[in-house]
């Protein structure tokens, strides 16, 4: 948006200033209002809110871009008053303890406030401000409420501001103003609490959101809610884990909320959000009832899977609602202790996020959020947004790739390339970095793979890492075909890469996350799955991997033959493994095999796209799936079925067993193209627009 406007950017005073601006109309109108209040903001219009989103504008870089929302509104004829809330968000890191070097950022400043309401009025020295009701706001650790500030009336017309204080104007937060593309966070499920004794309130699952009280208590006295995932082997709340850098447990996911009155008081914190299940209540307030609103960004479920056995089924839950707590506006790593836009915890389960819901606009954000971040060199942070943090720590190969997976995945699902167009030369640049970084074609630098069972892993990630470089330029090659680029020098860079790889290491690894990765990556031949599926079977098929492996030891095993030692390791409920979890209680998925740290993780993910493909057999073979495979994976269960919803319609495959006779239904929709796979009968290739059934035995 052009910068040749005359509305100013404008704050107030304190932890969240409240500023409002009083108009007349001659006549009812619609005019369109176009608002950005850093770090989030509310508006309202004659106290009634305008949009109902959380956490807006979407976090950015931004002194690169700046995100505003715009809505239509109707103005009445006399005065009108519109009133606006300023919360620090990621934008003011002056006071957050922990931030990964936010408060370093170039952007951090006050929170402030741009606005144009169509040929009536900007943001400019004429609004008034108040330091509003919040005694302190942080997005990462909670917030303190003295409902004895607020001000009744202060939304609507008619309020007396007299006694309110004339705005300030600051400087613009440095980047392009642009409008916004993401999808709003909303609530998406209420959670009600059940009292258990001691203060405890359990909502029987781990969200992400904020909890939402009315309680009764004395004028002055406080209520404190403690937000945690779990209890420690004593029974006891721990913080243990989710706790971020440089705060105490007594700081971390708390609120505060002081009573004016002694009548029934209802409240929720509006500007940050929690990871939690129980929340330990403190303080002389009675608490009448409690609730839990879970939050996420807006997508639309697109897919959904299930089948016979129960442990699949629980696991597939726990990803789905691993991955709304973990997409709050950007993909996150954890929505307590970090709320971090961790670049692996972003590409390693996108695949069944895309295949779930209808996420591609939030990726595209956050890969254009990543971009923004690249330095000149080509070298990417390892969190998008980052202040400055992540560039020589917490990166590499393993993480970059989110810069090609993602746009990969975007085409692969819904034949979008949107983000292989855009972001070319980004991609480009980071492969020059990495040649420069690498020695005769070896990657040996940034994480590895990363949570394994007793943190155990290769003693360099040379392997991991080279790897990941290799299929950087294999996607980059495949790009530049679809934009008619110089797709030879890349595929010559991976050459070259492959090639150095197996003079280093011609023999097999022993390592299953690195030998599953070669396998999918073809720089070993298929059927070395015979040698992972024989280490596999030697671990009595419990975990020996982390979060690469939990992408591509699965993978690998189905794809070539060996689905039953995939379906054992996915189901075997001894520690450690997926099932594991399921036996302490998860409802989510975990960051470690042993749940020691956060137990809302989403970057083991990937298991909800192996389902989707190898129990119900549904792959993509053309972009967009234009052209599909149906192979189902039988063994070990009794029925699988999926649903997608594509660019082209709904695609649903289920298939059952009825002793040894199978029976498989499937849907195909128009102008796409089936290849059906069944054991014991010839492959066919099926037209869309059409039903079809078949049986078989086996």
């Amino acid at each position: 948006m052009s910068s040749q406007t005359d509305a100013k950017w404008i704050s107030g005073p304190g932890a969240v200033p409240r500023l409002r601006r009083s108009f007349h109309v001659d006549s009812p109108c619609v005019r369109c209002l176009r608002i950005c209040g850093l770090g989030y903001s509310r508006v309202w219009l004659n106290g009634v809110r305008v949009g109902d989103g959380w956490f807006s504008p979407t976090v950015t870089a931004y002194d690169r871009r700046v995100g505003y929302n715009e809505y239509a509104v109707e103005l009445n004829r006399g005065e009108n008053v519109l009133a606006v809330e300023l919360a620090p968000g990621w934008y003011d890191s002056h006071e957050a303890p922990g931030s990964w070097g936010f408060e370093c950022a170039p952007w951090v400043d006050s929170p402030k406030l741009w606005c144009e309401l169509e040929g009536i009025l900007v943001s400019d020295l004429n609004w008034k401000c108040s330091r509003g009701a919040y005694l302190s706001c942080n997005y990462r650790l909670g917030s303190v409420f003295d409902s004895r500030l607020d001000t009744p009336g202060w939304l609507r017309p008619g309020f007396d501001d007299a006694d309110w204080a004339p705005v300030c104007q600051l400087a613009p937060p440095g980047g392009e103003l642009q409008r916004e593309q993401c999808a709003p966070c909303r609530v998406y499920r209420q959670y009600e609490g059940k009292a258990c004794g001691n203060g405890i309130w359990d909502f029987g699952t781990v969200l992400a959101g904020v909890v939402e009280f009315t309680a009764t208590a004395a004028p002055g006295e406080q209520i404190v809610l403690h937000h945690f995932e779990h209890f420690d082997k004593d029974g006891q709340p721990t913080w243990q884990g989710i706790m971020p850098r440089g705060v105490t447990a007594e700081q971390v996911q708390v609120e505060r909320y002081i009573f004016h009155s002694t009548a029934p008081e209802t409240w929720h914190p509006d500007y940050e959000y929690h990871g939690f299940r129980y929340v330990q209540v403190s303080g002389t307030a009675k608490v009448h009832s409690m609730h839990a609103l879970a939050i996420s960004s807006d997508f639309p479920e697109i897919g959904s899977f299930s089948c016979s056995h129960s442990i699949l089924n629980a696991l597939h839950d726990c990803f789905r609602q691993s991955f709304r707590n973990n997409f709050i506006g950007i993909p996150t790593d954890c929505p307590q202790r970090e709320k971090n836009g961790w670049t692996a915890d972003a590409h390693f389960p996108c695949a069944a996020a895309l295949m779930n819901f209808d996420a591609l606009k939030g990726y595209k954000h956050f890969i254009q959020l990543l971009v923004d971040n690249q330095r000149r060199s080509g070298q990417l942070p390892g969190i998008a947004p980052t202040g400055g943090w992540g560039f020589n720590w917490g990166n590499g190969p393993v993480w970059d790739m989110a810069l090609f997976e993602i746009p990969w995945q975007a085409w692969r699902i819904h034949a979008d390339r949107e983000m292989i167009e855009r972001h070319s030369d980004a991609m480009a640049r980071y492969l020059d970095f990495c040649l420069g970084m690498s020695n005769g074609h070896l990657a040996n630098f940034g994480l590895g793979d990363w949570c394994t069972p007793g943190r155990v892993r290769p003693p360099t990630c040379e392997q991991s890492s080279t790897l990941f470089f290799l299929r950087a330029c294999q996607l980059m090659e495949i790009f530049q075909r679809l934009r008619g680029g110089d797709a030879a020098y890349y595929h010559q860079l991976a050459t070259n890469i492959r090639n150095a790889y197996l003079d280093k290491y011609p023999e097999p690894p022993r390592y299953s996350s690195i030998l599953a990765t070669e396998i999918a990556f073809g720089v070993r031949e298929p059927g070395f799955a015979q040698n992972l599926a024989e280490m596999m079977r030697a671990n009595g098929h419990k975990v020996n991997f982390g979060i690469i492996g939990g992408k591509y030891v699965l993978r690998a095993l189905s794809e070539n033959g060996f689905h039953q030692d995939a379906l054992r390791i996915a189901t075997q409920t001894e520690f450690p493994g997926y099932a594991y979890w399921l036996t302490q209680g998860a409802t989510t998925l975990w960051e470690d095999w042993d749940g020691v740290w956060s137990q809302n993780h989403v970057f083991y993910g990937d298991i909800a796209a192996w389902m989707m493909e190898y129990p119900a057999g549904l792959t993509v073979l053309e972009p967009g799936f234009a052209k599909f495979r149906i192979r189902p994976c039988t063994d070990g269960l009794n029925h699988a079925q999926c649903r997608l919803r594509t660019r082209h319609g709904e695609i649903t495959n289920e298939w059952s067993r009825q002793d040894d006779e199978y029976h498989l239904r499937l849907m195909i929709p128009e102008n796409t193209m089936a290849r059906l796979e069944l054991p014991g009968l010839p492959p066919e290739d099926l037209t869309g627009g059409q039903t079809i059934e078949r049986t078989w035995s086996h």
